[in-house]
């Protein structure tokens, strides 16, 4: 009902997106009920399905590049061609969505997206505009608003209540399952380890000891979830959207669904694909996200594709330190949008120097120190700035 809407936009602006044949339209919901619509002429259902599944070269469709990327991963051609689909999808999200919204909006506002269908697979955080003052030489929406996600109002609203009455002191950590038909995540350790100090009760699970049945046992017990792992998305089956835990066992949509936590404050989920959602029903929003907010989990941070593994693991250092600063200063109902958004930030606009002089300062291991001088050896001069690299993690709920 509407007075549960109005309810859930307290400290937020909701804003839903949806597409239609005949175009776009954003209902920007304030506290108090103020509703503001913002029409979206250039996006209907024909531009949208034209980015997400267009067949021909050269600006091959989203999801098209997108799996062509990962049937040929070791190919540098398939690579860039899904780079440039990325960047051409998220100057697209900025002219048809993100401008207007941002006009809309005030300053800075903390604002939550509500997209609709198949918008859920866009990261319409990472829209963005040229701007020669930039480090970049890009302004994206994300600087110009804290932005989280939530599949509806009442799922924030919920979300909320956990974040108010649970602390974030106990966590579990799961450091790479194995075995697994996957690659390897040599910096799995590096990202737990550091992860871990900055909680009194970090519970860790590794490698063999990682099974489906040990995490769905230690969960009840936890108050933050960490899961640096492999995770795949299964669009036409969202239910069976997984991480994949030691042994190939899969830890499903279906099994977050049919668990009732005492409370968790933070879910998040460093492994590929995690917050897709299925195409079948896309407005039902089935996703791991949606089943990890049902059982009783107040904020989630997941992913929109398979990503990189080195800078997923600074990504996550980076933004452990934010959140926990934040909740330091403001208590643990503090939404943990900020925190990524900042995290992200920095990934985006660090050189090379800066991010060895940061990774020179964290406790590490002199293999892990050796590890991170040879991969910056090799890095440009500012390694992380394409969306790739930053945009796919999203904060969704409080």
């Amino acid at each position: 009902q509407f007075v549960e809407i109005v309810a859930a936009s307290k400290d937020t602006a909701l804003v839903y997106v949806v597409v239609t044949t005949a175009g776009g339209l954003a209902l920007i919901v304030y506290d108090g009920g103020k509703i503001t619509p913002v029409w979206l002429p250039e996006l209907t259902e024909e531009t949208l399905e034209h980015t997400l599944t267009n067949m021909e070269p050269p600006d091959t469709g989203y999801l098209r590049a997108y799996y062509d990327w990962l049937t040929h991963s070791k190919e540098d051609t398939y690579r860039q061609q899904w780079f440039n689909s990325l960047a051409a999808t998220t100057q697209w999200l900025w002219t048809t969505i993100m401008a207007m919204l941002i006009q809309a909006l005030p300053k800075q506002a903390q604002v939550t997206l509500i997209p609709v269908g198949l918008l859920g697979l866009l990261p319409l955080h990472a829209a963005w505009t040229e701007d020669n003052n930039t480090p970049t030489g890009k302004r994206y929406a994300l600087d110009c608003l804290t932005i989280s996600y939530a599949p509806n109002a009442r799922s924030l609203t919920e979300a909320r209540k956990v974040a108010h009455r649970v602390t974030a002191d106990h966590l579990l950590a799961v450091d790479e399952p194995k075995p697994v038909k996957a690659s390897p995540l040599p910096s799995s350790e590096y990202e737990v380890q550091t992860i871990g100090a900055h909680f009194a009760q970090p519970h860790i699970v590794r490698h063999e000891t990682a099974t489906r049945q040990a995490l769905l046992n230690a969960l009840p017990d936890c108050n933050v979830l960490h899961c640096s792992c492999h995770g795949i998305a299964n669009l036409n089956q969202p239910l069976k959207s997984a991480l994949i835990m030691a042994q190939d066992e899969p830890l499903t949509v279906k099994d977050f669904l049919a668990l009732r936590l005492n409370g968790v404050r933070l879910a998040t989920l460093s492994a590929c694909e995690t917050g897709m959602p299925g195409i079948e029903l896309p407005d039902e929003v089935v996703n791991l996200p949606a089943g990890l907010l049902q059982a009783g989990v107040a904020g989630v941070v997941a992913s929109l594709w398979s990503v990189s593994e080195m800078s997923t693991a600074l990504l996550m250092t980076k933004f452990y330190q934010e959140v926990t600063t934040l909740w330091q200063q403001q208590g643990t109902q503090a939404s943990i949008a900020p925190a990524l958004q900042a995290a992200q930030c920095w990934l985006r606009d660090a050189t090379k120097p800066e991010l060895q002089t940061w990774v020179n300062q964290l406790a590490l291991t002199p293999v892990q120190h050796l590890q991170f001088m040879v991969f910056f050896h090799t890095m440009p001069e500012r390694p992380f700035s394409a969306p790739f690299y930053w945009a796919a993690f999203c904060a969704i709920g409080q």
